[in-house]
């Protein structure tokens, strides 16, 4: 509780910061999406549509929250729900009070680059704390509320849609064969003449699937499966069918289309930058250039989608859910071809998660040091040469070719060392493994 006061406490400075920075100062302290979230939000007041705001690619449902609320408010109320739902899972992922609060104080509710996201009038907040509100519900077993809110947030954010199947595949998994790696301790014996020798046994048995009998064998659907597909589905698809009725199909082009034939040729952190800036220019080919950025924009969602998809389906299938929406949105942030700073929100809303029991916490902290400071290494290079271009009107374009390339090695390298030092997520950690009252 007293992190989450504090938490609420370093966002009102800042929004009170940002206030008088913004009116002072030539550079502004508020985001420039937000302006365009506020003006789609007076369109819809006044009864018009939201798309009437150039470069709005957002649902019209974010314009209508910000109509009827503080929109800085809200995406901070969000944050902070985001860091009680942090909290909420590692006691269940845990199952005791030895949750390290350090964490998640650090990593999410007092981190500073969290607070200025939020506080700057950015929204990734609110996909944080409703994913996050998903997993928690699971892990309880509330597979109908776990479904609405994930129909939403893929409404909000329709890269959320990347998390349906490790969801799908962690609901209903603790009913499947047990990996044959993984210790279990049999029912206590009856006292016998034997029974000290085969209490010992039992504690050095390993389980394999052929020796479960009280677990069926795989089975992709099952009721808790089917339904959350079809809940979530059907929250997804009302709202879209009520917005396109309401919109026409200017909002299917601003808020899923563009989003993947998207060709966004300023400098980010993507690796398909500087590509995308020569074919958007004509520089590399003008008689190709149009049709080498369409199918450049849509090959890369191979790797991107492929990969992501991969390690969160393999994480999720042996219950440790947490860590497979982490490390599938690790690789689709890094393999996106746009990439900002406030895409990291996407990844480190879990960070708090999975570093509670980390070697790089535990045993070996200087390696987590280490890692933060080239991360942090990464994005300073990187930067260095935006400032370059943007202040000092230097072509720096190349230079950012390759800082870009180097942001992606590094990133590499940190997902491959977060992956050897995390320790999976123990059987009893699932669904069935938490206890219900008998309405349930």
């Amino acid at each position: 509780m007293k992190v989450l006061i504090a938490a609420v406490v370093l966002r009102v400075l800042l929004l009170c910061v940002g206030a008088v920075q913004d009116s002072v100062s030539a550079v502004k302290y508020t985001d420039v999406d937000y302006h365009v979230f506020q003006d789609a939000a007076r369109l819809v007041a006044g009864g018009r549509s939201p798309f009437g705001r150039a470069t709005f690619r957002y649902t019209p449902l974010l314009a209508w929250l910000l109509a009827a609320a503080n929109g800085k408010a809200l995406f901070c109320a969000s944050d902070v729900a985001a860091a009680w739902s942090i909290a909420r899972i590692n006691g269940l992922r845990l199952r005791s009070n030895n949750n390290n609060h350090s964490l998640e104080a650090l990593l999410w509710a007092l981190n500073p680059f969290v607070a200025v996201i939020s506080t700057r009038g950015n929204a990734e907040a609110l996909i944080a704390a409703l994913v996050l509100a998903v997993v928690l519900l699971l892990m309880r077993g509330r597979v109908a509320g776990a479904a609405l809110l994930f129909g939403l947030a893929v409404h909000l954010k329709v890269y959320a849609v990347i998390y349906a199947l490790p969801l799908w595949f962690y609901i209903d998994h603790g009913n499947e064969p047990v990996p044959s790696t993984v210790k279990v301790q049999s029912r206590p014996q009856s006292r016998s003449k034997s029974s000290s020798r085969s209490r010992s046994k039992s504690r050095s048995k390993k389980c394999t699937p052929s020796k479960i009998t009280r677990k069926p064998a795989f089975r992709l659907f099952t009721r808790n499966r089917v339904s959350f597909g079809a809940i979530s589905a059907a929250v997804f698809f009302i709202l879209g069918f009520l917005f396109y009725y309401m919109y026409g199909y200017e909002f299917l082009e601003h808020t899923y289309l563009y989003h993947v034939t998207r060709q966004d040729h300023r400098h980010n952190f993507s690796i398909y930058f500087y590509h995308l800036y020569l074919s958007a220019t004509g520089i590399s080919n003008v008689s190709t250039s149009d049709i080498s950025s369409k199918l450049s924009g849509l090959v890369a969602f191979i790797p991107q989608l492929g990969v992501s998809t991969f390690v969160g389906v393999v994480a999720a299938y042996r219950g440790d859910i947490v860590f497979a929406l982490f490390s599938q949105t690790f690789v689709f942030v890094m393999l996106n071809k746009v990439v900002t700073s406030q895409y990291f929100m996407w990844y480190l809303c879990f960070l708090p998660i999975i570093l509670q029991d980390s070697d790089l916490v535990h045993k070996n902290p200087k390696k987590g040091l280490f890692l933060i400071g080239i991360w942090v290494l990464g994005q300073a290079v990187w930067l260095l040469n935006a400032y370059r271009l943007e202040h000092l009107g230097e072509n720096t374009f190349r230079a950012l070719h390759f800082a870009g390339i180097f942001f992606q090695l590094v990133n590499s390298y940190i997902l491959v060392e977060i992956t050897r030092a995390h320790k999976p997520q123990t059987i009893t950690s699932t669904l069935d493994s938490i206890p219900r009252t008998k309405k349930e």
